[in-house]
């Protein structure tokens, strides 16, 4: 595993951790911010974009 994948694994546990901690706090939103970037770090396995033309 790349350290992006690993990075996106991070990030989902901690976002489905702090839904149910934080619950009724206002951080539902971020939750679901942590929550989709590590969806999208797991999907991918990159940081950025790299143009190879």
């Amino acid at each position: 595993m790349n350290k992006a994948r690993i990075l996106g694994g991070i990030l989902i546990i901690t976002g489905g951790i702090s839904i149910f901690v934080f619950d009724n706090d206002g951080i539902g939103f971020l939750s679901g911010i942590l929550f989709g970037l590590g969806i999208g770090f797991v999907l991918t396995g990159r940081f950025s974009y790299k143009s190879k033309v």
